[in-house]
């Protein structure tokens, strides 16, 4: 992209800077390592353990008796006397027995669910549904503990097996709270809980089975504990990598597949798909925002565990651009003459590539007030500046570009005198035939612009060279002289100079 529109003593600067850059990948390491990392970061683990805890709440999948989803579970209120066990929105039943409160506090989290669509003046006697949910354990089963009851009724499946059953649809009983051990069901990898919860009548068998007003709901829960290291981890995705002038911040999410992650590396190419030039061990960081040197960069980012290193991350490749920096310093020559200053120089080798260019004038060296200041296209190496006032200046020029202006060029000094008249010149002639050559010298004193040739009382211009020649000149003798002129006017006369054409 640069080679389109870089000026070529630019060009060539730059692309100088980025071989020195890549010469080695010291620079690459300065600014991976002195970047900051990103406050999402892994938690410390003992050993990279997994902690899952269940709680009946409403992100259970409830499916009937036939196994037909019917929706998510939804919260009961069994007894709205007891506000902190009523979630906002839950089904209020108003079931005056509160025999089952204690087990709230036995299952930190859980609440009463039902099914959805089910009201205090529906039937739910002789309901039955199952609640579902599946958790994914890393590495090896450790421990895992479940509790549970219900109104009347409930069942415990982990993985498809039975794990056991608590209440009774027939028995009058006031919820028991049971516990599970359901280690021997757990496997590494996706675990699915099935939770068959059925309601009986109002009255068992006391012939008052309204089944209205009867809070049919299950409170359930439990926590299970694996290794977490199930080998290396997956691939982490990058989910952002961008660029604003120097900076770059990276950010990805954990690998959703492999052992859990504890530590990130990463890795940095010149090229895609070269060897990497540096790889930087960010710890448990999840994210890093960092200033970059100029150029491009191809990154990506490797997880690792106990178990050892996992795949890299997709590349992400971000430009970093050549910051914006002024023009180096121009090289100025000047020359006088009479009182027309010509100033030539030449563009900087240095900094950015210039937009233009101000040429300052002062009256003593060093000057830190200009007393003239001239703006100058970037396009231009020459000026000519007639007409200037007796005196002597400094000069210096500034060259400005997108990032302002750099620093001043060498100064230089003009000085513009008053003319002098011209001395009188030295004359000669030579005769060969009747062809005259006149030659002449400038005298002392100010320097000519013009001669005038004084011949037989008459002037004649002999323009700005120094000699003339006259073919055919008539037989006969000749008196001749010559005088310089400039600003300041004529000057004296030659000698004369007296010759004889046969």
């Amino acid at each position: 992209m640069w080679e389109m529109t870089m000026h070529p003593h630019d060009r060539a600067r730059r692309r100088s800077g980025l071989a020195a850059l890549f010469r080695g990948t010291g620079a690459l390491l300065l600014w991976m390592g002195l970047g900051s990392l990103g406050a999402a970061a892994l938690p410390a683990r003992a050993d990279a353990q997994q902690v899952v805890d269940l709680a009946s709440d409403t992100t259970w999948n409830v499916s009937n008796s036939s196994h037909a989803p019917i929706g998510q579970a939804v919260y009961v209120c069994p007894n709205a006397t007891f506000p902190q066990q009523c979630p906002a929105g839950a089904t209020l039943w108003d079931w005056p027995d509160p025999g089952f409160y204690p087990t709230y506090a036995e299952i930190p989290g859980a609440n009463s669910i039902w099914a959805p669509g089910e009201t205090s003046t529906t039937s739910s006697s002789h309901k039955r549904f199952i609640f579902r949910k599946s958790v994914v354990l890393v590495g090896t089963p450790v421990s895992g503990t479940f509790y549970m009851t219900a109104d009347d009724y409930v069942e415990l499946r982990v993985n498809g097996s039975l794990v056991g059953a608590v209440g009774s649809t027939v028995t009058p009983a006031i919820w028991p709270l049971e516990a599970f051990d359901v280690l021997p069901f757990l496997t590494s990898g996706t675990n699915t809980f099935e939770i068959t919860a059925e309601n009986g009548p109002t009255s068992f068998g006391l012939g008052l089975d309204t089944y209205s007003n009867n809070p049919a709901n299950t409170i359930f829960g439990g926590r299970l504990t694996a290794t977490g290291n199930a080998g290396p981890p997956g691939a982490p995705a990058i989910v952002q990598a961008e660029v604003s002038g120097q900076d770059v911040r990276l950010r990805w999410s954990a690998p959703t597949t492999g052992g859990a992650a504890t530590a990130y590396t990463l890795l940095a190419r010149l090229a895609p798909g070269a060897p990497p030039v540096a790889s930087v061990p960010l710890g448990a960081a999840m994210s890093l925002n960092v200033t970059a040197p100029p150029g491009l960069f191809i990154l990506t980012v490797q997880a690792s565990n106990t178990a050892g290193t996992g795949p890299e991350s997709a590349q992400a490749q971000v430009l970093v651009p050549q910051p914006a920096v002024p023009p180096g310093p121009a090289t100025l020559t000047a020359s006088v003459t009479g009182t027309t200053v010509n100033l030539t120089w030449t563009a900087p080798t240095t900094g950015g590539f210039p937009t233009g260019y101000q040429l300052l004038a002062g009256a003593t060296p060093g000057f830190t007030q200009p007393i003239a200041s001239v703006p100058l296209p970037a396009t231009a190496t020459t000026l000519s500046i007639p007409g200037v006032p007796f005196g002597t200046y400094y000069l210096r020029l500034v060259a400005t570009g997108a990032a302002g202006a750099g620093p001043a060029s060498n100064e230089v000094t003009v000085v513009v005198t008053p003319p002098v008249l011209p001395g009188a010149p030295s004359l000669s002639a030579q005769v060969s035939g009747h062809t005259v050559t006149l030659s002449w010298t400038p005298g002392t004193g100010g320097a000519p612009d013009r001669y005038q040739l004084l011949v037989g009382g008459l002037l004649v211009d002999a323009g700005a060279s120094t000699s003339i020649s006259a073919p055919n000149v008539p037989s006969g003798a000749y008196v001749v002289n010559i005088r310089g002129l400039n600003a300041a006017g004529a000057g004296p006369f030659s000698v004369p100079v007296t010759f004889l054409v046969p």
